[in-house]
């Protein structure tokens, strides 16, 4: 069995994150914003409804469902547009500057249908 050496692998992970910062940050920031742009306009709506959990007071979260959900929904999608991009440059197969990315293409949608599967056996193995 060929021995992976854990040194040059932390080195290279470093070399990585801190080298090619602006690159993930390329990567990044599209998703990121889209994501954090409906609670920067719903700041007091959310506020109220953390208040309102505190006090054990749940009966908001009828009214916050519909907004909720698909933007949790959109926000598991980001970021594992987010992850293939990181991914992408980790590997070498993206190229150059990147001033943004934004891809809904097959390899993030398979990551999505691979971690829902693996939920899914989880729960199965866990309910034996």
């Amino acid at each position: 069995m060929k021995k992976i050496p854990v040194g040059t692998t932390i080195a290279h992970a470093y070399r990585f994150a801190f080298g090619d910062f602006f690159r993930i940050l390329g990567v990044m920031w599209l998703p990121m914003a889209i994501m954090w742009l409906p609670s920067l306009l719903m700041r007091a709506r959310i506020m109220a409804l953390s208040a309102q959990f505190a006090a054990h007071d749940f009966s908001a979260m009828r009214e916050m469902w519909g907004v909720l959900l698909p933007l949790y929904l959109a926000v598991f999608v980001f970021l594992f547009m987010q992850m293939i991009g990181i991914a992408r440059l980790a590997l070498g197969l993206q190229r150059g500057t990147v001033w943004f990315y934004f891809s809904l293409g097959k390899p993030v949608w398979r990551l999505i249908g691979s971690y829902l599967l693996v939920i899914v056996a989880t729960i199965i193995a866990g309910s034996r």
